[in-house]
């Protein structure tokens, strides 16, 4: 019984913290900042519309299917988020909260962004991942002061050209969408720290990458890339590279270059050998390559000293190279 009361309890005072802007309207005090996440909300309560100095807005994870065209009398909005709801449409009214610098329409059923979207001047973060947009629009690279762009899990083949003019991304999210190929416009980007392309249509990579010399996270899995640009060394801030399900046959030997990489994923390619550079990778401490075509690892594997995880399931290693692997090895966990 007790137990029962609790999780009562907690779910009152869930309610009660997420209602307890509308008991403020009642007295008629003006909030900045409004939390209706999660309150099943079918409907934008008309109280919301009435905070006209209201700067922080999360209507995530609710079953809305419209924005009634009031939103338009937040002026002073500076955060909206509407992910994870049904939205199929958008008020053209959003498009006038100029002050906008975090908009979140993530998990939803959008098909179309307006060209107006440039009135949006000071956004900073944009998600529109999980939708099912095809296109941009040109006027999106007029948003200069983007840092975070996602829309991941949707439908592009291409980005329009204007959109590699947003020279101050710092983090790009792509993947699962149709891209192909990668445009030599991307070394544009040269401030990215974080790049995700996983899940396109890639079967090569322009040397115009090797300029995004600040990547300290690039994920380029579940492509058809069949190798690695010359050059690709000079990425040397990466820690972290998802390179698995990919036709790759070799990798290039300045891999040992990313001297700051600690997390390496090559699963599911077609790698008959590793080159001794690997050793180079001090800072590695997961290194995944199940199901390639490897018989044996070089001797400077044992260099990895700071490795704690390996995963050769799937290749074809005789028993005497596992024991060797091993000895290399004696401080990792390794998966055969």
């Amino acid at each position: 019984m007790n137990e029962i009361q609790n999780r009562w309890s907690f779910t009152l005072y869930c309610c009660l913290t997420a209602l307890a802007p509308l008991f403020a309207q009642t007295q008629g005090e003006q909030v900045d900042s409004l939390a209706l996440q999660e309150t099943g909300l079918k409907d934008v309560p008309s109280f919301v519309f009435d905070n006209y100095q209201l700067k922080v807005l999360n209507l995530s994870e609710n079953t809305l299917t419209e924005i009634p065209p009031d939103i338009a009398k937040l002026k002073h909005l500076e955060k909206l988020d509407l992910s994870y709801n049904e939205l199929s449409t958008l008020p053209p009214e959003i498009w006038s909260l100029y002050n906008l610098k975090d908009l979140d329409l993530g998990y939803n059923q959008l098909i179309f962004i307006p060209p107006y979207i440039d009135n949006l001047s000071k956004l900073t973060k944009l998600n529109l991942r999980a939708n099912n947009f095809a296109v941009l629009p040109p006027e999106i690279g007029k948003l200069q002061k983007l840092t975070e762009f996602s829309i991941s899990e949707n439908k592009l083949s291409a980005l329009p050209v204007e959109f590699w003019t947003l020279i101050n991304l710092e983090e790009l999210q792509l993947w699962k969408n149709k891209i192909s190929p990668l445009p030599a416009d991307i070394g544009k980007l040269d401030k990215l720290t974080m790049l995700g392309l996983s899940d396109n249509h890639l079967s090569k990579l322009p040397v115009e990458i090797l300029k995004l010399k600040k990547l300290t996270y690039l994920n380029l899995s579940h492509n058809l890339l069949t190798s690695l640009p010359e050059g690709f060394g000079k990425l040397n801030q990466l820690s972290w590279l998802e390179l698995w399900e990919n036709n790759l046959k070799v990798l290039p030997a300045d891999i040992g270059k990313l001297n700051q990489l600690t997390f390496l994923h090559l699963s599911d390619n077609q790698l008959t050998t590793i080159p001794a550079e690997i050793g180079d990778l001090n800072q590695l401490n997961f290194l995944d390559l199940r199901n390639n075509q490897l018989t044996a690892l070089p001797r400077e594997i044992g260099k990895l000293d700071k490795l704690t995880a390996l995963y050769l399931e799937g290749n074809p290693i005789s028993q005497f190279e596992q024991e060797r692997i091993k000895s290399l090895l004696p401080n990792c966990n390794i998966h055969f």
